[in-house]
């Protein structure tokens, strides 16, 4: 009967080897997932920081904005226009959106904006379309009112 015995020992052996397989993947596929949540969460770490990042890098902007006078506003963006936006009018609510970074429409009538481009030299016109339509323009120091480039609906 020693073989019997000998095949019941090498099916304990083969039970134990795959029981130890069975083992060591378990603890393999258990270490891959914790590396895979460790990798999420910093990389939700990482998001969190940069939007926690970009929100900090906003309220530094609109702080520095709100301290600026419009006086200051204005002279920056009108150094950051490229040369062919120079040379032609502007609307009211094109000039104001770029300083205020807001979308146009709500706040049409801005006097404090108003004094600042005539302080600056800006000049304001009332163009008129072939339908009739008229709208104004504000021309920066630079280009005569009287001789305009054609600038299109300037808002």
């Amino acid at each position: 009967m020693s073989y019997i015995r000998e095949w019941i020992e090498s099916i304990n052996r083969e039970v134990a080897d795959a029981s130890l397989k069975a083992q060591a993947q378990r603890e393999a596929d258990e270490q891959a997932q914790r590396e895979r949540e460790a990798r999420t969460r910093r990389a939700q770490d990482e998001r969190r920081a940069s939007v926690r990042l970009r929100i900090e890098q906003h309220r530094l902007e609109l702080t520095r904005r709100r301290a600026d006078t419009l006086d200051q506003q204005l002279a920056r963006w009108w150094a950051a226009q490229p040369p062919d936006r120079r040379n032609r009018g502007h609307g009211f609510e094109e000039i104001r959106c770029a300083l205020q970074g807001l979308s146009p429409g709500a706040h049409a009538a801005n006097p404090a904006l108003s004094a600042a481009l005539r302080a600056a030299g800006w000049r304001r016109t009332r163009l008129r379309d072939t339908n009739g339509e008229a709208w104004a323009v504000w021309w920066p120091p630079s280009v005569t009112p009287d001789a305009p480039r054609s600038p299109g609906k300037a808002h």
